[in-house]
């Protein structure tokens, strides 16, 4: 099954169609649309990595906590990965923002902006809360990620609770948008 069919079908796929209008604010921002054209202030970029280093560490500790609430080895497996993925992505992220002048400790030291706060614990929170779910590597994480989703919402009663599960999403999209705002907001 290719990347594309994964995202356009199965729970993930209608998580998506339901967002509608906030995932496409989320995948249109101007913050991506500036960054691809090469037009974004570098101020804007410098506040995005440091924030960014923060958000993965947030996120490793997201996907740690879904290894734990996961019931078979295959599905732990699954997630695993992924948590090793953001954890191998670090030192890239480090090596890359050194690159721009910044060190490990200085990104380390800012303080972490109210949208990636609001971001990060929010995920946190909905893990806390419930039940959770480039290059060819990062295609296989992604369609690992996006199969054990399927795998997990199929056992824990997604269909039901399709509602439920959109508001998380869609909130999840808002404020990934609003993470993106935030390096904007810098410049």
């Amino acid at each position: 099954m290719s990347i594309t069919t994964l995202f356009e079908s199965g729970l993930y796929g209608r998580l998506r169609q339901q967002a509608g209008s906030h995932w496409q604010n989320y995948v249109d921002h101007p913050f991506l649309q500036q960054l691809a054209a090469g037009t974004l202030p570098e101020r804007a970029f410098r506040r995005y990595l440091t924030q960014d280093y923060l958000f993965l560490l947030h996120f490793a500790r997201a996907y740690a906590l879904l290894v734990s609430k996961l019931r078979t080895l295959p599905e732990m497996r699954a997630a695993t990965a992924s948590l090793n993925g953001i954890i191998a992505e670090l030192p890239l992220h480090v090596a890359y923002c050194a690159e721009w002048g910044l060190s490990e400790a200085q990104i380390a030291a800012q303080p972490e902006a109210a949208e990636t706060m609001n971001y990060t614990r929010y995920v946190l929170d909905i893990g806390h809360a419930g039940d959770n779910y480039g290059d060819e590597g990062y295609l296989a994480g992604v369609r690992a990620a996006i199969e054990l989703l399927e795998t997990v919402g199929h056992q824990r009663g997604a269909q039901s609770r399709f509602t439920e599960l959109a508001q998380i999403f869609t909130t999840a999209t808002q404020l990934e948008a609003a993470f993106w705002q935030m390096g904007l907001n810098a410049s």
